[in-house]
């Protein structure tokens, strides 16, 4: 069960990768847990939090998907 687990952040981490490299703009959680489907929404915090070498995290930034100026992430 442990293994699953594991095997599912290390999936949802690649298809986070992935969608950035392909969407290269800034976007909020809410909207990347919806476009590269990764859920529960708190695992997109979780990810980019721990793979701070990856992800960049930005304050006061307008999403590019949904346009609400809050937390955004983006690929270094």
């Amino acid at each position: 069960e442990m293994f699953f687990l594991e095997e599912t952040i290390m999936d949802n981490l690649k298809q986070l990768e992935c969608f950035l490299s392909e969407n290269r703009h800034n976007y909020c959680d809410d909207c990347l847990s919806e476009l590269a489907d990764i859920t529960p929404r708190q695992q997109v915090n979780q990810l980019c939090n721990s793979n701070l070498d990856i992800f960049m995290k930005q304050n006061n930034i307008s999403c590019y998907n949904c346009n609400k100026v809050k937390i955004t992430r983006s690929l270094i």
